[in-house]
């Protein structure tokens, strides 16, 4: 991937996160001057003021904190995800979604098998539950990792499109699975800043401080659910659009090694 995209990939989650934080801890500000005291805490120096007074800093630590939010988003990106031995829900098989029409077509399972030594899936390995077996992870693997050498390959005979239409797809899927998680890390680190930084005022309000940390929480969780919602459309319309263009392009596009080609009224499948 090249260095801009990867810049652009790093500052959505990134600048999400900044500027909901900052949102956040004004709120804090706002909420206690108009319904409660504004104590000694608020005018001290806050410890970012030097970031957010510089452009270059704050560029150069919201491209940083976007990389640990994709950081973090693919700890759990994997056949079992878990987190501190508890285990979550089971990531969908986004590869066998794309390549299980691909085994419809005559000669295919046998030209994946020779040229990649894997074996093309005929479904998609189950999301229910949430155990994998050994197999089945490696199977998860694989499939991901054969979809990206399909597309290399439809790419060096013709089907650049293709290529560059998934790879956009696929940045905007996991861009929206990172940005799901700014929202609540905002959260949590705005009520941190209140708690060490602003604890003058946080003490003095308590009532106040608890609603708003209720009303801070309950948006971030809302906006998860929004970005949640918009990552499983991202996810059905890569999957779709790349599942029929692989498809449409191995059972037609001349370049095909298994391109069907009418030879006295007979299918046959030329060996490549």
């Amino acid at each position: 991937m090249d260095f801009g995209r990867q810049i652009i990939r790093f500052s959505l989650p990134g600048g999400l996160f900044g500027l909901l934080a900052g949102i956040y801890v004004q709120l804090f500000h706002t909420f206690w001057k108009a319904f409660g005291t504004i104590g000694t805490s608020s005018a001290v120096a806050a410890p970012v003021d030097p970031v957010t007074q510089n452009f270059i800093a704050t560029a150069v630590g919201l491209l940083v904190a976007g990389f640990a939010l994709y950081q973090t988003y693919y700890v759990f990106y994997r056949p079992e995800p878990r987190i501190l031995g508890w285990h979550l829900r089971l990531t969908r098989d986004r590869g066998g979604t794309i390549l299980r029409p691909l085994s419809g077509l005559p000669g295919m399972s046998d030209w994946v098998n020779t040229h990649f030594k894997v074996s093309l899936p005929t479904g998609e390995l189950s999301h229910d539950g949430f155990e994998r077996s050994k197999q089945d992870r490696q199977v998860w693997y694989e499939n991901n990792a054969l979809v990206r050498s399909l597309l290399n390959y439809v790419a060096q005979h013709g089907g650049e499109a293709i290529k560059a239409d998934y790879g956009y797809r696929a940045d905007m899927y996991h861009a929206l699975g990172a940005c799901r998680l700014a929202p609540p890390t905002a959260a949590l680190v705005a009520c941190i800043y209140a708690l060490s930084a602003l604890h003058a005022d946080l003490w003095a309000n308590p009532v106040v401080s608890v609603v708003m940390a209720l009303f801070i929480w309950s948006s971030a969780l809302f906006l998860l659910r929004i970005f949640d919602s918009n990552r499983k459309n991202a996810w059905y319309a890569l999957t779709s659009q790349a599942r029929q263009d692989l498809y449409a392009w191995f059972s037609s596009s001349p370049d095909s090694p298994v391109h069907a080609t009418p030879v006295g009224g007979v299918t046959a499948v030329p060996a490549r």
